[in-house]
Formats: C-alpha cells, sequence, structure tokens
C-alpha cells in the first residue's frame, strides 16, 4: 500500500470488529476455544479490546447472549438488564469463549 493511502487508512480505521465462526454443522456450536490479548498490536498501532459478546448454549436455536464492557479501566458484565462489574475469572473465560471482539 503506497504511504498517502496507509495514512488515509489509518485515520479511517478506528476501532477493530472480530466475528468468530461459532456455528458448524446443524447449527451446533464449535467448542473451540479462541485466544484474543486485552491490547492486540497492528504494525505500529494498539488497539483495546473494549468489549466481548458471548453466547452461552448449545445452538443457534437457543441460548443467551451477554457481554463483557471495558468502561473506565474496569470489566463490566452485562445481561439483559442486570450490569453489574465483571469478575477477573469471567473475563478471562469469554477472551477464549467470546462470538465477537471489539477493539
Amino acid at each position: 500500500m503506497p504511504p498517502e493511502e496507509e495514512k488515509a487508512f489509518k485515520k479511517f480505521l478506528t476501532g477493530l470488529f472480530f466475528q468468530l465462526g461459532r456455528w458448524k454443522v446443524w447449527r451446533r456450536k464449535n467448542p473451540l476455544h479462541s485466544s484474543y490479548p486485552p491490547i492486540l498490536k497492528i504494525r505500529e498501532e494498539n488497539y483495546r479490546l473494549k468489549s466481548i459478546v458471548v453466547h452461552e448454549g448449545e445452538n443457534a436455536h437457543e441460548g443467551h447472549y451477554s457481554a463483557f464492557v471495558f468502561k473506565n479501566n474496569e470489566w463490566w458484565y452485562a445481561s439483559d438488564s442486570l450490569v453489574d462489574k465483571a469478575l477477573e475469572a469471567h473475563v478471562q473465560t469469554a477472551l477464549t469463549k467470546g462470538y465477537l471482539y471489539f477493539y
């Protein structure tokens, strides 16, 4: 990529989003663990993980979505109308079992 295009791209790119293919044949869940770091470095840029969406359930037809959000240097857990500080162990699990990752 030419330097002038790279500069324009960097100005445009303010965040990243990753969606994992968690569904296998017949909408069964793929249980493989992934590993996403809290800080993602791409070239000279650092991106801070801001939120994780997790699906609890065995398949695409049942289950529950919840989210972990990093705000004011703390992780928060959100599920339906409940919002509370997240336990570190739950955040660590979400880092490996998440469905959507926002940087």
